[in-house]
């Protein structure tokens, strides 16, 4: 998936509307929910792979990246049997969404 710049809608590269539906899903929690509450900091980690996103952010901000965050901004995630979190998956398969830099 990917937010091109002037858009806050993610478009679908591959998938389909059901990763979207996640996507959705996930920015409704964030919006929600505190991240100084220990519960709902543990359930965000099923929607995103926090080692990832903060390795996203410091080698943006690092290395100056002045065509980011408004653009260039693409992530994915392989979709698990249950279409969400799969915590007994490989790292990489376990439904969370990751960045591309």
């Amino acid at each position: 998936m990917e937010i091109s710049s002037g858009s806050s809608t993610p478009e679908i590269n591959e998938g389909d509307e059901s990763d979207l539906a996640f996507y959705n899903e996930m920015i409704a929690f964030f919006n929600s929910n505190s991240m100084t509450d220990e519960a709902s900091y543990l359930k965000a980690q099923e929607y995103v792979d926090i080692d990832n996103l903060i390795d996203y952010y410091i080698t943006n901000i690092y290395s100056g990246n002045t065509d980011w965050p408004a653009n260039n901004n693409v992530f994915w995630r392989y979709k698990t049997d249950n279409g969400g979190y799969g915590n007994t998956a490989e790292w990489y398969m376990d439904g969370r969404f990751r960045w591309v830099i």
